[in-house]
């Protein structure tokens, strides 16, 4: 991305030579303007200048080849690695069976925090759609025919269903391969939402959940099974 970006200031440069007679050493970036000797430009009215009123498209290009080693000189089968960790506090009614997720921490490495807000804001979103995955979302079936093939039947959590606390921790490790030292952090976070929950379930009442998602009926059925077992 980096590199495209470059590549379309380096064709916004050749336009501006172009269409304004400045040397090409003379022309700079700063503060979403295009600065001149004597004067700045806005993006827009540059576009408008090249291509006329309606506009017209630049498209940047980058290409990145990561290295074939790791720091051990061994070969790397992949650009980088995920990791994340994940904690949960739960509440459970044995009784019922019935729980609630009171908070929920992931701290992921994400290389180099570029954006410090947007890293936690991602591992946040991570973070439900893995408690979503973990204690709601099921894809349901009756003989071979699925039973919930809309957002009626196919339950989603909605914020309502989100613990009080969400912390996510971005760890800082800068990563050779990635831009500044980042990371992708799409996945990471998502990965141990469901087993955090279903350790803090068992870490409270004893019984171990190893489907998914993880509902009040099952707690309380291994409940049961465990009650007969003694």
């Amino acid at each position: 991305m980096q590199l495209a970006a470059q590549d379309i200031m380096r064709q916004l440069k050749q336009i501006v030579v172009k269409e304004y007679g400045v040397p090409e050493d003379k022309v700079t970036f700063a503060d979403g303007k295009i600065r001149l000797p004597e004067t700045q430009l806005d993006y827009a009215e540059v576009m408008f200048k090249s291509f006329g009123m309606q506009g017209g498209t630049l498209v940047g290009e980058g290409q990145v080849k990561t290295s074939v080693k790791n720091e051990f000189g061994e070969k790397s089968t992949s650009a980088f690695w995920f990791f994340a960790a994940g904690a949960a506090e739960v509440e459970v009614d044995v009784d019922t069976g019935k729980f609630k997720l009171i908070k929920y921490a992931t701290a992921v490495d994400v290389g180099k925090a570029l954006n410090p807000l947007g890293c936690r804001q991602q591992l946040a979103g991570a973070a439900i759609t893995g408690i979503g995955q973990a204690m709601f979302e099921e894809i349901a079936y009756d003989n071979g025919q699925l039973i919930n093939p809309n957002l009626v039947d196919y339950v989603l959590p909605s914020f309502g269903d989100m613990p009080p606390v969400i912390d996510p921790i971005c760890v800082e490790v800068p990563d050779r391969n990635g831009p500044f030292g980042a990371k992708g952090i799409g996945e990471s976070a998502l990965i141990p939402v469901a087993p955090a929950i279903a350790n803090a379930v068992f870490d409270a009442v004893g019984v171990r959940i190893r489907d998914l998602p993880i509902k009040a009926e099952k707690i309380f059925l291994a409940l049961e099974e465990t009650k007969a077992k003694s």
